[in-house]
């Protein structure tokens, strides 16, 4: 499976809010932090909420990232971040997904590759390695529950009825986004009809 980043859900008010407002970011996944380390980049304050507690532990899993989103990290990470991320990152290959015919069982026949490769990477870690310099910024235990305007502002109510306050949310909560409910309540999501079979063998 290839991917590039998750899209995300952004809700602004007016471009004259006070400039020392920060950017809220609902969701402390990879998308959320990507986020958060290109604002910290350009000096624009922010803060990052996310409704597990920094002891979480997820399972994760391997994906693989294009050569547009290595592109981006290699542009956003702090440069011990960039190393570590070098050296620890697994080499990259030309993998390409074949699609079967779940009916017939026939698989479609390969086509010739035309991007660079992609790089497998394990969440978790690219997480953990995300997180760098930006640890102060996280707040953990913040489980979203509404948003509303509030002139210039948008102003965030959270399950343990604390609340902040900002001048653009930024929903990158996965895909049953809060932020995305309240914010297009009518939108469906697309069943695209497909499954991703992952399977590991132990070659001895």
């Amino acid at each position: 499976m290839r991917t590039h980043l998750t899209p995300i859900n952004i809700i602004g008010c007016s471009t004259h809010t006070h400039s020392n407002s920060p950017v809220l970011i609902i969701g402390a996944g990879i998308s959320g932090l990507a986020l958060a380390q290109g604002l910290r980049l350009r000096s624009i304050s922010f803060r990052v909420f996310e409704r597990h507690a920094q002891s979480y532990n997820s399972q994760g899993h391997h994906f693989r990232i294009s050569p547009e989103s290595v592109a981006a990290l290699d542009y956003i990470l702090l440069p011990q971040c960039k190393d570590l991320f070098k050296r620890t990152a697994a080499e990259g290959g030309r993998f390409q997904p074949r699609y079967v015919d779940a009916k017939e069982f026939e698989f479609e026949k390969p086509t010739p590759f035309s991007k660079p490769p992609s790089m497998p990477i394990d969440r978790t870690w690219l997480r953990r390695l995300m997180l760098l310099g930006i640890e102060d910024t996280i707040e953990y235990e913040k489980e979203f529950v509404s948003y509303e305007i509030r002139g210039n502002e948008v102003h965030v109510s959270f399950a343990d009825r604390s609340s902040a306050q900002g001048r653009f949310l930024v929903g990158a909560d996965g895909i049953k986004s809060r932020v995305r409910k309240q914010f297009q309540p009518d939108r469906k999501l697309l069943d695209l009809e497909r499954w991703i079979m992952w399977g590991r063998t132990l070659l001895t």
